[in-house]
């Protein structure tokens, strides 16, 4: 059996041992800088206790940033994809949001012109309709905070991924979909992660 020699530095050694950051001069931007930020955090997660593959810090970095480069199309490509997505999602549940909201207004003015006998008469929007008009737009904020965050729905989180608020706006199907497009971002962010294993020693 051949013993192979340890003679590299892991990623935590560098970090924690010689205080060097591996991503220093790297301007390459994934997207964004929050998904940019989420994409080093988690690198740095998978890749902590592995060697890298090159003599030097510097160069490790070089080829970290060399492959950034030529693989960032790809990643923001899949991206877009699962951006678009989203965007459809919001849209859809905007559109039923407020066609809910309209028919609750106008069955809530139906009824009240029944009982009173009055007519023709504006009437500002009922408490439901705003509570309606308040979890839509939270809910499309939280959406937004998805894109964002890179993946992370909100920073208070129920056991079941979302806060009462949202739940209170969306449909069981709606909340289901949702947290489905979270993990799907996170498979996507995990697999392009994956592909930089060739920068490591494969010894840990």
């Amino acid at each position: 059996m051949i013993k192979e020699s340890k003679y590299t530095m892991t990623l935590q050694e560098i970090y924690d041992d010689f205080g060097r950051d591996v991503f220093q001069g790297n301007d390459i931007i994934l997207v964004n800088p929050a998904i940019t930020a989420e994409f080093k955090e988690r690198f740095k997660d998978v890749y902590w206790f592995h060697e890298i593959g090159h003599e030097t810090i510097e160069r490790f970095s070089h080829y970290l940033k060399s492959d950034m480069r030529e693989k960032k199309g790809r990643f923001e490509a899949l991206y877009k994809a699962w951006d678009r997505e989203i965007e459809v999602f919001i849209n859809n549940v905007s559109n039923r949001v407020q066609n809910a909201s309209k028919q609750l207004s106008q069955d809530t003015t139906n009824e009240s012109q029944a009982t009173t006998g009055i007519h023709n008469i504006d009437t500002p929007n009922s408490a439901t309709d705003v509570l309606i008009d308040s979890n839509l737009k939270y809910a499309s904020a939280m959406m937004k905070s998805v894109i964002d965050s890179g993946g992370t729905i909100a920073s208070e989180q129920s056991e079941t991924g979302l806060t009462d608020e949202t739940m209170s706006g969306l449909t069981v199907s709606e909340i289901e979909a949702l947290t489905d497009y979270s993990n799907k971002f996170r498979d996507i962010l995990s697999d392009f992660i994956k592909t930089f294993e060739d920068l490591f020693m494969r010894i840990y």
